[in-house]
């Protein structure tokens, strides 16, 4: 399957059942799951999310993307956008939230926010929405550097599943207009 986005170091694709083993072993690692308040995902919960990004990706247009080194082919991790619809308050009406998760020998290299950057100058130009979302551990130091790079800004504390969050917001790129006639 050809890559729908790419940056020099990665190439992004669609996810497909092919993708299921790696996924599965990344979301199964507990030190990926730490900030995110749940534990570490079983064979079935892996075989469910994954299933999930390809359902949505056909109602949506969008979703996220398994993202893998150029060089070897080595799973880097999982990063997009989704409508996650979340029991939120406040609530995210039904805006695309981005979101990076990154495969632990990744970390610190740079890849979320390369990899964040291409999925979202990707929506920039695929996805009619006036921001763009993404929710946030207050502890993940990291993701929180990331968002920033980002261009995303605080919005909101909240809880989600009796966990703190942070609520960001991104306001979309201008999309260049037709030509007036």
């Amino acid at each position: 399957m050809p890559p729908d986005i790419e940056t020099s170091r990665l190439v992004g694709h669609r996810p497909t059942l092919a993708d299921l083993p790696d996924c599965a072993d990344m979301w199964a690692d507990p030190e990926t799951r730490r900030f995110l308040g749940v534990p570490p995902s079983t064979p079935e919960e892996s075989y469910a999310r994954i299933l999930r990004n390809i359902g949505h990706w056909h109602v949506h247009g969008y979703g996220f993307w398994v993202m893998r080194a150029r060089a070897t082919g080595r799973l880097v991790g999982d990063v997009g956008l989704r409508q996650f619809r979340r029991d939120l308050d406040p609530a995210l009406n039904l805006l695309p939230e981005a979101g990076w998760v990154l495969a632990p020998h990744a970390w610190g290299q740079g890849f979320a926010t390369e990899a964040a950057t291409a999925a979202l100058a990707w929506a920039d130009t695929h996805i009619e929405a006036p921001e763009i979302l993404c929710m946030i551990n207050p502890d993940n130091t990291a993701s929180l550097r990331v968002a920033a790079k980002l261009g995303f800004t605080g919005i909101a504390a909240a809880k989600y599943h009796d966990a703190d969050v942070r609520l960001f917001s991104r306001r979309a790129a201008r999309r260049a207009s037709a030509p007036s006639p």
